[in-house]
Order: structure tokens, then C-alpha cells, then sequence
């Protein structure tokens, strides 16, 4: 499994494939590998056309990546059908042999022809994005070398569920940007996710009807003076610097985007993802969308704290250490540096975050 700091690493390398759709082979070779899959396949099905605008796969070589298409309709009778699989939860991954134990036999005809002659025993399926238009899917095949799927890699898949939907969520919507704008806005208008588009400073240029509707349900976003902020000053901070950053950087290379977790008064937790609107090396980003959606379990709090707070990745090693309890002195001599230097790392935590011991 992943340790943390490679986690962030597959994270950030899922949002560049935001902007750049041909890194998605490298990020699904990486989950797969962290959690013990053999292949993986993510696509998203036009309803309407009946086509995949993304169609991308990994580990599954030639004859067999090519009989694929010939099962299509076997694949979808897998998982119960067209109708059920539309309506099984977004966030929570699923293991064939246990949502629907007849599709993971040899009943079934891809089973039986295409999966099991490779040694194929199981799949975890993730939902992706689903309305009236798209419905996106990722399936990961677990070879018998492996063993059963269990509960261990559905707690780690669960980890990079909200990552993986936001990115294909950020994809439909740059993607609707070569398209008129007319056309843009009546589409991305109906998206289930509330989106933000604002500029460098946070003003806001535009907002979909879920985000007016979560401004309309809620304190915690707010419109002031025209700008998108958080109610929570700390927050807000965090909003405008990550925005500002954003904007201010040439092209989207290295850019992994901004999380920032918040709770409803409810007590519904949420996270604030913020990415630039810009996909063209060398372009200076001037715009930025602001997606709200359900937020990923598990998340390392010394993580988030460093995301708010623009801390270094150093900064953020001395936070963790102080967090599991450590002294400043055994944290420099982990981090092979200085007590002195672990100190001002300390000072420099302080300022930015705005404490004093």
C-alpha cells in the first residue's frame, strides 16, 4: 500500500491528468499497483450518442485488449444490468463477487471467455460521474496470484474515489470549453457539482445552479463584494492565496490544485477543490474553478493543515512529527538537519498558521 507522501504524489499526478488526459495510464498503473490489481479500465459513455469520449486502460495486453469492445454488453449485465449499476452509490467502491455474485461467474460470457482464460478472478468498480448525459466508470480485474479482494484495498480505493471524480469532473469541464460558450454554460449548468469559476483576485465570473443552490443552503461559502470566500477567516485566507497561486503560475505543469475541508452547519463535511483553467503549456492561467463535493475519507491532517496553510514540504514534516508527539530535537535528527534549523521551520509554522506555541 501507500505511504502517505506517495499517496499525494498519485493525488497530484490524478489532477494533471485533468489537463492532460494522456497521463491517465501512468495514475491508473500506479493504483493498480499500490492496491494488487492486475489491469484497469476507466471510461466514459455518452447516453445519448452511445460513444466513449475516454476510453483508457492499463495492463491488459493485445488479443485480449482488442476482444473488449466485442463484451460490452456482457460487461454492463455483470454488474445487474444498465439500471442498477446506475443506481449503485458513487462514493463507495464495489466488489463484483459481493454486489452480484451471478455476474462474477462463468454464466457470464465475458467471464468465461475473456476474464478467466487470463486468470482473472474478481473486479472493484468505482463510479465515476453520473447525470442524464455521461455515466464514468473505473474497473480494476484482480489476478488469482493475488487473492482475493478484500477489505483492505476497498478502504485504500475509497481514498482516491473523490480525487478520481473531480478530475473527470474537471476534464467534462475543460473539455466543454472548445465548445461555444452558449453550449458550455447550458451543460455544465446541470452538472450535479457545484462549480465556481472566479478569477485571480476571486471574483466571481461564473457559477453553475448546484452552486447556487449550496450558497443558497449554506453559511460556510459566501459572496462578498462579489468574491468567492469562506465564512471561516483561516479559510478564506486559504482560498485567496491557493487562488491567487494558481493564476499567477505560467501553464498548468507541476499544478496539483488546492483542498481546503469544511462542514456545513449540518455537519455534512465537504472539500473545497480548486483548479486552473488553463491547458496549454507556456499559457498564462488567468482563471481558476472552484469544485465543492463530498470529502475523501482518511485524510492526513498534517496534509490538509499544509494545504491551508501554504506550508513547505519540509514545514509540513516538522508538523507531523510535533503531531506524532516527537521533540524538536529527535525531529531534526529524523529529518537530517539542524535543531536549529527544525526550530525556524517551527517559527516559520507559527506564522502562517497563526499560533504561538
Amino acid at each position: 500500500m501507500l505511504t502517505n507522501r506517495e499517496f499525494g504524489e498519485v493525488v497530484g499526478l490524478i489532477y494533471d491528468c485533468a489537463l492532460d488526459p494522456g497521463r491517465w495510464p501512468e495514475a491508473l498503473e500506479r493504483i493498480i499497483g499500490a492496491l494488487r490489481f492486475h489491469n484497469a479500465s476507466m471510461s466514459l459513455m455518452d447516453l445519448r450518442a452511445g460513444t466513449y469520449p475516454l476510453n483508457i486502460t492499463c495492463g491488459i495486453e493485445q488479443p485480449w485488449l482488442s476482444r473488449m469492445a466485442a463484451y460490452a454488453d456482457d460487461v454492463v449485465e455483470q454488474w445487474g444490468g444498465l439500471e442498477n449499476l446506475a443506481s449503485y452509490p458513487l462514493e463507495e467502491p464495489l466488489i463484483l463477487s459481493r454486489t452480484n455474485p451471478e455476474g462474477s461467474t462463468e454464466r457470464n460470457r465475458y467471464v468465461a471467455e475473456w476474464a478467466r482464460p487470463q486468470g482473472l478472478i474478481d473486479l472493484l468498480g468505482i463510479g465515476l460521474t453520473r447525470d442524464p448525459h455521461m455515466l464514468g466508470t473505473l474497473g480494476m480485474g484482480r489476478h488469482e496470484s493475488a487473492g482475493p479482494i478484500g477489505q483492505v484495498e476497498v478502504d485504500a480505493a475509497r481514498l482516491f474515489v473523490p480525487h478520481l471524480q473531480r478530475a473527470v469532473t474537471i476534464s467534462r469541464l475543460l473539455e466543454l470549453r472548445q465548445v461555444k460558450a452558449g453550449h458550455f454554460e447550458e451543460v455544465v449548468k446541470r452538472l450535479s457539482t457545484p462549480v465556481f469559476i472566479v478569477a485571480g483576485d476571486c471574483r466571481l465570473l461564473w457559477l453553475n445552479r448546484a452552486a447556487e443552490d449550496l450558497l443558497d443552503s449554506t453559511a460556510v461559502l459566501v459572496i462578498q463584494a462579489n468574491r468567492l470566500s469562506l465564512r471561516k477567516p483561516s479559510l478564506a485566507q486559504a482560498l485567496a492565496r491557493a487562488v491567487a497561486h494558481l493564476c499567477e503560475t505560467e501553464g498548468p505543469a507541476g499544478i496539483g490544485g488546492f483542498d481546503a475541508p469544511v462542514e456545513l452547519e449540518d455537519g455534512r463535511p465537504l472539500t473545497v477543490h480548486v483548479m486552473p483553467l488553463a491547458a496549454v503549456a507556456g499559457r498564462r492561467v488567468t482563471n481558476a474553478a472552484v469544485f465543492v463535493g463530498p470529502r475523501g475519507r482518511h485524510r492526513d491532517p498534517c496534509e490538509t493543515v499544509g494545504a491551508l496553510f501554504g506550508l513547505t514540504p519540509t514545514e509540513r514534516r516538522v508538523l507531523a512529527g510535533l503531531a506524532d508527539g516527537s521533540q524538536l530535537a529527535a525531529i531534526a535528527r529524523r529529518l537530517n538537519i539542524g535543531e536549529a534549523t527544525a526550530r525556524t521551520h517551527l517559527h516559520r509554522i507559527f506564522e502562517k498558521t497563526g499560533m504561538r506555541r
